[in-house]
């Protein structure tokens, strides 16, 4: 029968890091297929039941697949080895009649089961035989295809599982038969082969035809490749699965580690750097001014600081360049430039150089400025001080002194008190261009000339009398009153005169006291007495305190004046529901039936009398008592006796006679018990012997034997070995309802019937058939196996087959030889050819040896494999900074610039080409050379006729002057605004801070212009009172016109509309006239040109001061100006514009 089995994979991680994964079949048994109490027997993933035979007065025997099937039977067995005997029941002894017999025959595995029927002798008689039926399956079908009437020698089943049915009659019996079978297994159904072996079924056996890299009986052992494989260069050998892996240390690779990696490919060295190849790296040599593993770093020759006096160094490839600071020249900034060689000191100034680069200029009285070009401008200091007016003269100035300040720098100020103006005391504060007098108290006046009358109007309140003093008065005031005016009411109560809580109310010249309650008098200083009244009753006794009095009352009273009777049945004294009735200074409690006592606390206890008879339990209750009689006794006071006979309790005709809580049975004879109601058990004594069943009856009993014995109480034993059931000449010992065999060697079962199969134990090993006999087994043992259990693995290793010092693995039928270093094949006397892999490399010649070869280099290599370059450059050095590259057998050195030679050992002269001409003297150098030309001549060869002005010489239009014909000497003279020795610095003519009053200072080419605030004017600023046209005005349209005013005059400026402004056009037209000043404003004119003079707009007006704010008052002639504020100007027509410093909202477009 088809079973399914179901995988489950378990796996783990070996040591090695390979993924083994173990595949594990359930075992289909585990789920309880058979019926109990069969056995499940399972393998390659099948299962078969094993039933079992249940023996005694009904045999019953178990078949089918799953053994849920039973039949009676008198005989049988279930056998499951591959071979087995059966014998008919008694065999060789004639059999018993009317048997059914079933043998089943379930062998795990098998392809067939084959029946060899050794002996028969069962009757035959037509109408009256008895038969031996062989069928296959799992149940009994003697009409089923397959089932045959047992006849010939041998007959086979193609199953594995099998029957055999007998059958004897009524009639004479015969010796009945012997069978024996065997079974043929498919050894492949166990999937002995692992890894992926593929096994073929042999008769008892199977093979294994191994994956590759695998070996042994059931391909369990990977061969080790790594056994004959060298990994060469360090490399380490891997085992695999079918193969190896060889693990290359660093600097190699292939199969076997003998290609060394080209880490110069591709080559890492940058800049020109020559890459040299080592094992597991490189080495580069580096071009001259780079450094680094790679050569990616550019040396930094500034790094030793060449340039001097604060040069700043800028590093280039294997040089520098020195950035020189102003004053100093030469390749590394070592030549002082001398500063005052130009005069550059202006106005008598007197030049001295101080360090690198710089002069100072001694200026002659009056100027100042870096080259004394400036006048001191003596106000810029603020000198005039007090508002004075400071104007600028040659090294001095002039103060024009506000009223009330006189001296140089105005800083006196006038003392108008010295005159003494103030009278009477007063203090005279000098004031800007005038005094003030401080008065004293009672004067006032312009000088304090005049005596304050303090009495008017009359101060002095309440009736009192003014009396006027100086800066003061005094008042006499009425009674009652105080104060400088006599207008506070004295407080009488301040000295608080009411005592004992009394308030005080201040009157005029006077008080009165109201008393806190419980006191009088006119300052509260009595205490009232309240128990003059007599205010306690019933006998309390007063006791004054204040504002009141306390009583303490007689006993049984209560109450503030000892007016109430306390209730003392307040508190509810009285329990258990008595009534309580008040008293003076107590109470009286009515109990209620069955309490008594003061409070009536106390339970009357009514059992005190005893009331209960015949010991009868007294519990007092509440007013009366309850009695619990004891058994027997019933009544209010357990007095009468209860007749337990009145129900008739004895039975079976028993007679009853009343007792004290009981009654007596006299019971009829068989009958016992209390109420005799139990029949007497007669078999209590067991009388019935050797285990029988005793039943009892009516005053007696009857014995039902165990099996094995008779008799009247079974005390006789049946011998059963009476009927010789022993077979096979095993000797009979009778036991109690049965018998035991002892059998002869070799035979077993219950009747000695079945032949020991000794092969049941599993007696032969490592894979040996068991072929049972009598009393005996014999082993068919595997090939490789010898022994009389097959126990012992013949050494397949004796003789030594394995050659050249290889170690011998015995195996099952077989040996495996570990060959030494060099060798191979089976037995290995096969030499391993080294040379085969070729691994010398660069055309060496590979000598083959044991374990091993040898290579002979070509010239130029070396190595093991031949693999290395002889680097030749490690004992060889090219000089001046050459870089030697390696060669096959050679070398080559790329010299520095300007030397040659094998080793770089020669100066290249270039002068030897003559390069300097025009009589130039040539000096060789490194890589170069330098000329030193004649007079007249200049230029790297000489070939330029000396000009030492060139159009570069000197900057911002300087004119280079030659000292001295031919010489490289030369001056430039520098324009106004700039020194320096080339002309190169503008003069900040803004530093000397020229613009006064906090004007701003634009610097120009040797000129410079103040921006001045509002409200000054001026070059420097310096003008006050009048408006300034200069700086940007804005119209109420927002269009701008920024003014330049000269110093003559002269007006200049631009103008453009708010649209242009915003969209970033340019001016829409230039401006030019003329200003005149006035003290307080200023008149002026222009005109405006626009779109190239095609359009022209004349503008006069003035510019004035109004409240504080500088204002542009004018009036145009133009084209007629429409309503908008971008054609306001358009069109022909005159219109007036007012202009302020800042931008004005959009104002509508005005009519002319």
């Amino acid at each position: 029968m088809a079973s399914k089995s179901v995988l489950h994979i378990a796996c783990g991680i070996s040591i090695s890091l390979f993924l083994i994964c173990a595949v594990t079949a359930q075992d289909p048994c585990d789920s309880g297929p058979c019926v109990p109490p069969s056995t499940c027997v399972s393998g390659g993933g099948r299962f078969l039941c094993l039933c079992s035979q249940s023996r005694g007065d009904s045999p019953t025997f178990y078949q089918g697949s799953t053994c849920d099937q039973s039949t009676q039977s008198t005989c049988g067995e279930t056998f499951s080895d591959t071979t087995g005997e059966i014998l008919s029941p008694s065999y060789p002894a004639d059999y018993p009649n009317l048997q059914e017999c079933v043998y089943l025959v379930r062998v795990l595995g098998a392809l067939d089961i084959t029946f060899y029927v050794n002996d028969l002798e069962i009757e035959t008689t037509p109408g009256s035989s008895d038969n031996v039926i062989i069928g296959p399956g799992s149940t009994v079908d003697v009409n089923g295809e397959g089932a045959v009437q047992s006849s010939g020698d041998a007959f086979t089943v193609s199953s594995d599982q099998a029957w055999i049915y007998f059958t004897s009659d009524r009639d004479t019996s015969f010796r009945g038969f012997n069978i024996t079978y065997d079974s043929d297994r498919d050894n492949c159904r166990d999937t002995p082969c692992n890894n992926n072996g593929t096994c073929t079924d042999q008769e008892y056996d199977y093979n294994c035809s191994c994956s590759d890299g695998w070996t042994d009986k059931n391909c369990t052992t990977d061969i080790d490749e790594c056994e004959v494989v060298d990994c060469i260069n360090g490399g380490v050998c891997e085992d695999m699965i079918n193969g190896f892996t060889c693990i290359c240390i660093d600097g190699f690779f292939g199969t076997f580690c003998e290609i060394n990696i080209d880490e110069c490919s591709p080559n890492p060295c940058k800049n020109g750097a020559t890459c040299i190849d080592g094992i597991a790296g490189f080495s580069c040599i580096c071009a001259p001014g780079y450094t680094g593993i790679e050569c990616e770093e550019d040396i930094n020759e500034c790094n030793s600081n060449p340039c001097l006096n604060g040069g700043r160094c800028s590093d280039k490839v294997d040089s520098f360049l020195c950035i020189c600071d102003l004053g100093l020249t030469g390749s590394i900034c070592e030549i002082d430039i001398q500063e005052c060689a130009s005069n550059p000191c202006k106005n008598g100034g007197t030049c001295r150089e101080v360090g690198l680069n710089a002069y100072t200029c001694s200026c002659a009285p009056g100027y100042s400025g870096p080259t004394c070009r400036e006048d001191i401008n003596e106000c810029a200091s603020n000198p005039c001080q007090n508002g004075g007016a400071c104007a600028d003269e040659i090294n001095g100035f002039l103060c024009d002194c506000s009223p009330g300040f006189n001296g140089t720098t105005c800083q006196f100020n006038i003392n108008e008190c010295a005159s003494t103006p103030c009278q009477n005391g007063a203090i005279c504060i000098d004031e800007i261009n005038g005094y003030r007098c401080d008065c004293r108290v009672g004067f006032n006046g312009t000088n304090c000339e005049s005596n304050i009358d303090d009495c008017l109007p009359n101060p002095c309140q309440n009736g009192a009398t003014c009396i006027d003093g100086i800066g003061g008065f005094t008042c006499t005031c009425a009674p009652g009153y105080t104060g400088p005016s006599c207008d506070e009411d004295i407080d009488e109560c301040k000295s608080n005169p009411c005592q004992n809580g009394g308030s005080c109310t201040d009157v005029v010249n006077g008080y009165l006291c109201v008393c806190s309650p419980g006191y009088n008098g006119s300052e509260c200083t009595s205490n009232i007495d309240e128990c003059a009244s007599n205010p306690c009753q019933n006998g309390g006794t007063c006791a004054d305190v204040i504002n009141g009095y306390q009583c303490t009352c007689s006993p049984g009273y209560t109450g503030s004046d000892c007016a109430s009777d306390i209730n003392e049945c307040a508190s509810n004294p009285c329990q258990n529901g008595g009534n309580c009735m008040d008293e003076i200074n107590g109470y009286n409690c009515d109990c209620s039936p069955g309490y008594t006592g003061t409070e009536c606390a106390s339970n009357i206890d009514e059992c005190a009398s005893n009331p209960c008879q015949n010991d009868g339990t007294c519990t007092d209750e509440i007013n009366g008592y309850n009695c619990d009689c004891t058994p027997g006794y019933n009544g209010a006071e357990c007095a009468s006796n209860i007749d337990e006979c009145s129900s008739n309790p004895c039975q079976n005709g028993g007679t009853c006679t009343d007792g004290i809580n009981g009654y007596q049975c006299a019971c009829s004879p068989g009958y016992t018990g209390s109420n005799c109601a139990s029949d007497i058990n007669e078999c209590a004594s067991t009388p019935c012997q050797n285990g029988g069943n005793c039943m009892d009856e009516i005053n007696g009993y009857n014995c039902q034997c165990s099996p094995g014995f008779t008799g009247a109480e079974c005390a006789s034993n049946v011998d059963e070995c009476a009927s010789n059931p022993c077979q096979n000449g095993g000797t009979c010992a009778d036991e109690i309802n049965g018998y035991q065999c002892d059998c002869l060697p070799g035979y077993n079962g219950s009747d000695c019937e079945s032949n020991i199969n000794e092969c049941a134990i599993n007696p032969c090993e490592n894979g040996a058939m068991c072929i049972d006999e009598i009393n005996a087994y014999r082993c068919d043992c595997l090939v490789g196996f010898n022994g009389s259990n097959c126990e012992s693995n013949i050494d397949d290793c004796l003789p030594k087959p394995c050659q050249n010092g290889a170690t011998c693995f015995d195996g099952i039928g077989g040996f495996t030889c570990t060959c030494a270093p060099g060798y191979t094949g089976s037995s290995c006397d096969e030499d391993i050819n080294e040379c085969e892999s070729n691994p010398c490399q660069n055309g060496a010649a590979c000598t083959d040896e044991v374990n091993g070869y040898t290579c002979n280099c070509s010239a130029g290599y070396t190595g093991t494999h031949c693999a290395s370059d002889i680097e030749v450059c490690q004992s060889i050095t090219c000089l001046y900074g050459g870089v030697c590259t390696d060669l096959i057998n050679g070398y080559r050195c790329d010299c520095a610039l300007g030397y040659t030679g094998s080793n770089c050992e020669t100066d290249v002269n270039e002068c030897e080409s003559s390069p300097c001409l025009n009589g130039g003297a040539c000096e060789d150098e490194v890589n170069g050379y330098t000329c030193n030309c004649s007079q007249g001549y200049y230029g790297e060869n000489c070939a330029s006729v000396s000009d030492v002005c060139r159009p570069w010489s000197c900057s911002n239009g300087g004119t280079c002057v030659s000292l001295v014909q031919g010489s490289t000497d030369y001056i430039c003279e520098c324009p106004v605004g700039y020194f320096g020795d080339r002309c190169e610095i503008d003069i900040n003519e803004c530093s000397s801070l020229p613009c006064q009053n906090g004007g701003t200072c634009v610097e120009g080419v040797g000129v410079y212009q103040c921006k001045c605030r509002q409200g000054y004017s001026g070059r420097n600023c310096r003008t006050v009172g009048f408006c300034d046209l200069s700086g940007d005005w804005y119209n109420e349209c927002n269009d701008r016109v920024d003014i330049d005013l000269t110093s003559t005059g002269l007006i200049l400026g631009d103008y453009i509309t708010d649209l242009a402004n915003s969209t970033g056009q340019g001016p829409l037209g230039h401006l030019i006239g003329y200003a005149s000043r006035r003290y307080h404003y200023t008149t002026f004119g222009f005109t405006l040109s626009e779109d190239g003079g095609k359009k022209v707009t004349t503008w006069t007006g003035q510019c004035a001061l109004c409240g504080g704010e500088e204002i542009l008052f004018t009036m145009w002639t133009s084209c007629k100006r429409t309503n908008g504020c971008e054609d306001v100007k358009k069109s022909f027509g005159v219109g007036q514009d007012r202009w302020t410093r800042y931008k004005q909202s959009m104002a509508p477009a005005r009519k002319p």
